[in-house]
């Protein structure tokens, strides 16, 4: 009788008294440790297909949440772009300027005057041959805000003027270099005033952007891929030299 009544004091509610009160977590807490890392185990075991419907599942927001969301931004930071803009960021995009480590270094650049976006990288060779032309850019790699109709992110290659061949700058140029230099830690969107541009916040919040798996040297050679002036019977240089 006594060592019933001993083995009823050692249990309540079918558990043993010392773990009267504690419930499943706490017991594999003790058994594996830190409690949030057990969460994300508990949280990643999915059940069944074929298991009972009781109609009291729970929706696990830790495993449910994003899930596509997350899976198609992976895929977008492996994929490498085969085609890359050279342009100015346009007056509705918020954006992002992808940081570097270290200082930029400008190249020369000259502008197509004929098309809008067109610009073309000059070789050494030819610099001294084309200098009026050229201006020293920065060429900055920039994320826009808003998704195309592919659902992907715009991603383009944004020059911006640091000097001329007599190594004059002005407001329109510095206000483009400071823009730039503060989208590399927050969204802006350009906004020209009457002698310099400004940045402009949004007015919501934007998640970080996710970049793609590139580097600045490949990203540079496909957007300048064909517009190279390295010699002079490239139509180009016939162009600035006054053929046809």
């Amino acid at each position: 009788m006594n060592e019933e009544l001993s083995q009823s004091q050692e249990s309540v509610n079918g558990q043993p008294e010392n773990l009267a009160g504690t419930t499943l977590t706490d017991i594999l807490k003790d058994a594996l440790g830190d409690e949030e890392a057990l969460k994300r185990k508990l949280s990643s075991v999915k059940p069944p297909l074929d298991a009972p419907c009781t109609g009291d599942e729970l929706a696990d927001f830790s495993r449910l949440a994003s899930c596509r969301h997350l899976k198609t931004q992976r895929e977008q930071s492996t994929q490498k772009p085969l085609e890359i803009e050279v342009r100015k960021p346009g007056t509705q995009e918020f954006v992002r300027v992808r940081p570097v480590e270290g200082e930029r270094l400008p190249v020369a650049l000259i502008k197509d005057a004929r098309g809008r976006n067109v610009w073309y990288v000059v070789d050494e060779l030819l610099q001294e041959e084309f200098e009026a032309h050229i201006t020293w850019d920065y060429v900055v790699e920039v994320m826009v805000h808003a998704k195309d109709t592919d659902g992907k992110q715009p991603y383009y290659l944004w020059p911006i003027p640091v000097e001329d061949y007599l190594g004059r700058s002005n407001e329109w140029w510095e206000s483009w270099q400071e823009i730039a230099a503060k989208a590399e830690t927050e969204w802006v969107k350009v906004r020209n005033g009457k002698h310099k541009a400004y940045a402009v916040p949004p007015s919501i919040h934007i998640p970080d952007p996710v970049w793609p798996n590139i580097t600045y040297e490949e990203a540079f050679a496909l957007g300048f891929k064909g517009h190279v002036l390295a010699t002079m019977t490239h139509p180009f240089a016939k162009h600035l030299r006054g053929g046809q």
